[in-house]
């Protein structure tokens, strides 16, 4: 099968393309920048702005692609609240830049979505059906992608997935995650002294960590999936279980052998624990989909300091 991947330079992107490829899938690779992993040798490559509706009609029909993997955006919680604008063009007016160039298409779609698009107060276990409520500029606009399939796949009769993904960590063999805004490569980067102690808000804080190996799995299955056409389902990918920023930390100084250098919660912040942990239920009866690897398998695997050579 022919897929489309935008995104494809990403950290989640050159996870699915080894997924997808050692699945024997043919691909055609939207990037934003001309540098690529030399993985992507193998495969199409095209160097283009998402939102460049002409030429994206152009790539879809000449590779004759039977699904797209949507995973393009800007992805930073914090990040999008000093660039707002910049969120909303890319991530919303992107989503809307390739539904337009889909349309005539009978390409199914699979879109990369967020826990973020979830009520922040929630607590435990969080089913789809939980109240959507984002609390930042980045969740809006996943939870805008969302409403721009489900209104495309009402009225145009498009097949798609909207995968909410929950804290995406680990690594495989030539794909680490380098975003230090996320706390397992921050707290690995403190341990070698590349950046200061990472400040710790709460020891207590609760949240589903999901090893990206997983996480791909979920995406090809999706992707090899059939749906009806007008059909748009949401699916939590997630571990469905929760750990606690203290014991995450307590997992890193086992595999490291020492303590791992933070700046602790001052005692007057008082204990801010909350819970966020992905219900899966869904992923398991739609995709026949349950992760595999254990919060030391994420944490050693993201470790990894390989430079990617295939």
């Amino acid at each position: 099968m022919r897929i489309l991947i935008t995104g494809a330079s990403g950290f989640l992107g050159r996870a699915l393309v080894r997924e997808l490829a050692g699945a024997g899938h043919e691909l055609t690779l939207l990037a934003h920048t001309r540098q690529v992993p030399r993985s992507f040798y193998h495969h199409e490559v095209v160097t283009a702005d998402l939102r460049d509706t002409a030429l994206l009609r152009k790539i879809l029909a000449g590779a004759g692609c039977e699904r797209v993997c949507h995973l393009a955006a800007l992805t930073g919680i914090r990040d999008s609240s000093e660039r707002v604008d910049e969120y909303f063009s890319v991530n919303v007016g992107g989503t809307v830049s390739l539904l337009t160039a889909m349309q005539g298409h009978s390409a199914g779609l699979v879109f990369a979505s967020s826990r973020a698009v979830y009520a922040e107060s929630l607590r435990g276990a969080i089913s789809e059906d939980s109240p959507t409520a984002p609390s930042s500029p980045y969740g809006v606009s996943k939870l805008l992608c969302e409403r721009v399939i489900a209104l495309q796949s009402a009225t145009a009769g498009l097949s798609a997935w909207s995968l909410r993904c929950f804290n995406v960590s680990g690594g495989i063999p030539g794909v680490v995650d380098g975003d230090l805004r996320r706390l397992i490569p921050r707290l690995l980067a403190a341990t070698k002294g590349e950046v200061p102690p990472p400040e710790i808000n709460s020891l207590h804080s609760v949240r589903d960590y999901v090893h990206v190996a997983d996480v791909v799995r979920a995406y090809r299955l999706a992707l090899e999936a059939d749906l009806h056409p007008a059909e748009h389902r949401v699916v939590n990918v997630g571990s469905g279980r929760g750990h606690t920023t203290g014991e995450v930390i307590a997992c890193l100084e086992k595999l490291v052998a020492r303590p791992v250098p933070t700046v602790p919660p001052p005692p007057a912040a008082g204990d801010q624990s909350d819970v966020s942990i992905a219900n899966i239920e869904a992923a398991r009866r739609l995709l026949g989909w349950t992760p595999r690897r254990s919060l030391a398998d994420i944490i050693s695997d993201a470790a990894l300091d390989q430079e990617e050579t295939a």
